[in-house]
């Protein structure tokens, strides 16, 4: 059985999360809050996810697997901690937690979930739509998720039923949808080149994506653009692209609107191309 690996969700800074502190009916069985582990096929991958997108309440358990009952937090996490009975002595416990962020006009539940431990070093969210039906809870919808810089969902709310989060982006995701002209311009494969030549880790947040439901409504640039050893000799465009990035925090143009991210990309062209055609 393959789990995903992650450190502990809630000691990652990105992750602030506009949570509902009393859960809905759908997230209690028999009385109590659902246990995370219940919903641990929510955010597993592949083969692993014994019931894909359904969570059956009367089926928890999984043979060779033991688990903590829950831990409640003050802002309305659950979390559980859980390990395969075959693992090596002092093997990291894996974590599953989830917190109920709201409820949709027609009923449907936005959840956030973490995966963590395992002694990895990834940090694992996800946000979906789940309904409940009987005693088995499903996945409508999954919004999105990822593992820090690399689409790491954070600050989700449901505000007059519509869904309100940021998503983290690493550099060649700041321009991404920015193509400067056609979808056929040269300058545009010229573009989709260069991007390769950027740092893109789950280490590498340079910004943040705002959504109303899955519409884009701006970015904003994180940190200061400073070179790092290991990123600027080993990818031939991020010396170049933290330049262009810090001459845009010096100018105070940290949210970046439709507008103003095309002309980022275009600077990023015209400052760091070998081949400027513009």
């Amino acid at each position: 059985m393959r789990f995903l690996v992650a450190s502990l969700i809630i000691f990652f800074p990105l992750m602030a999360v506009a949570a509902e502190t009393r859960l809905p009916q759908e997230l209690m069985f028999h009385g109590k809050p659902i246990e995370p582990y219940c919903l641990a096929s929510f955010v597993w991958i592949g083969e692993a996810k014994p019931g894909g997108d359904v969570a059956d309440l009367q089926k928890c358990e999984i043979s060779g697997i033991a688990h903590s009952p829950a831990t409640h937090y003050k802002d309305g996490t659950y979390s559980s901690l859980y390990h395969d009975k075959d693992e090596p002595a002092g093997t990291p416990d894996s974590s599953i937690e989830y917190r109920y962020i709201g409820k949709m006009h027609d009923g449907t539940l936005a959840l956030f979930m973490a995966s963590g431990g395992g002694g990895g070093s990834g940090s694992f969210t996800f946000f979906m739509l789940i309904k409940r039906s009987g005693d088995k809870l499903s996945i409508l919808r999954d919004i999105t998720g990822g593992d820090r810089c690399s689409g790491a969902v954070s600050d989700m709310k449901v505000k007059n039923g519509d869904l309100w989060y940021e998503k983290a982006l690493q550099p060649p995701d700041i321009l991404e949808g920015t193509m400067v002209d056609t979808q056929n311009d040269p300058i545009n494969k010229q573009i989709s080149i260069m991007k390769d030549g950027l740092e893109a880790s789950a280490r590498s947040c340079f910004g943040s994506a705002h959504y109303k439901n899955d519409t884009l409504q701006y970015i904003t640039l994180v940190g200061d653009g400073a070179d790092q050893k290991g990123w600027t000799e080993n990818f031939s465009y991020q010396a170049c692209f933290n330049s262009v990035f810090r001459h845009y925090v010096a100018q105070g143009k940290t949210k970046l609107d439709e507008k103003l991210r095309h002309q980022f990309t275009r600077d990023f062209y015209t400052t760091c191309s070998k081949d400027n055609k513009l």
